[in-house]
C-alpha cells in the first residue's frame, strides 16, 4: 500500500494475517513449554529438597540414638563402679592397703611405696569366699577366687577390727544375694550396704 503527500512517498508494509497467527501461535507454544519446564524445574527443586530434609531428619536421628546409647551406656558403666563398701588398713602407716567392694567386683589394693602398688581385680562371680579373723585391735580379710593362678587367695591385714568385720559381712551378703538372684540394682550404695551386712551377718563370724 502506498500513499502520497506532500512530495514525499511513505510506504507502509502490513504482515500477512497468516503470518500474524503463526507468530501467535508461535509465542503461545513457547510460553507454553516455559510453564512447563517451570512446573518441572518446581517440582524437581521441591522433590530434591524433601529429599535433603529426609536425609537430614534420619541423618538427625541416627545421630540422637547413638548419642542416647552412648548415654546409657555411661551410666551403667557409672552405676556398676559406685562403691558398696571401702575399708583401708592402719598399717603400713604411711602406704595403707585397701579393699573397695563396688557393684561388680572386688579390688584389692597393697600399697608398696608411694608411686608402688599392686591392684587385684575379682569379679564377684569369680570370688568363691570371703574370711575374716579379728584380734583385740586389728583384723583381717581374705578372699578366695576361683580364677587359676599362682595365689588362689588374697589376704589382707591390720584393718581396724571392725573395718574387717563390717568388709567380711558385706562382701560375704553380696555374695549371697547374687547367688541367690537377689536383685540390688534398685537399691542406693548405703541401703546396699546395710543390707548386705545384715544378710553377711547371718553367716557365723569370727
Amino acid at each position: 500500500m502506498a500513499s502520497q503527500g506532500n512530495g514525499d512517498v511513505k510506504q507502509t508494509f502490513e504482515r500477512p494475517p497468516t503470518m500474524r497467527y503463526r507468530t501467535r501461535a508461535t509465542y503461545d507454544t513457547l510460553m507454553r513449554q516455559s510453564r512447563k519446564l517451570g512446573q518441572t524445574a518446581t517440582q524437581a527443586m521441591s522433590g530434591a529438597s524433601h529429599g535433603v530434609r529426609q536425609f537430614f531428619s534420619q541423618t538427625s536421628s541416627r545421630v540422637q540414638d547413638h548419642a542416647d546409647n552412648i548415654s546409657e551406656l555411661e551410666k551403667a558403666i557409672a552405676h556398676s563402679h559406685e562403691v558398696i563398701a571401702s575399708a583401708k588398713t592402719v598399717l603400713p602407716l604411711f602406704f595403707p592397703h585397701e579393699i573397695i567392694l563396688d557393684r561388680t567386683k572386688v579390688t584389692i589394693i597393697k600399697r608398696v611405696f608411694f608411686w608402688s602398688r599392686d591392684v587385684i581385680s575379682i569379679r564377684i562371680e569369680d570370688v568363691l569366699n570371703v574370711s575374716g579373723s579379728v584380734g583385740p585391735m586389728f583384723g583381717s580379710v581374705t578372699i578366695a577366687s576361683r580364677v587359676m593362678s599362682t595365689i588362689d587367695h588374697f589376704e589382707v591385714d591390720y584393718f581396724w577390727r571392725d573395718d574387717a568385720t563390717r568388709m567380711t559381712q558385706v562382701i560375704e551378703g553380696y555374695l549371697i544375694a547374687r547367688q541367690n538372684g537377689i536383685s540390688t540394682d534398685h537399691l542406693s550404695c548405703k541401703e546396699l550396704s546395710d543390707v548386705l551386712c545384715g544378710i553377711g551377718s547371718t553367716k557365723k563370724q569370727p
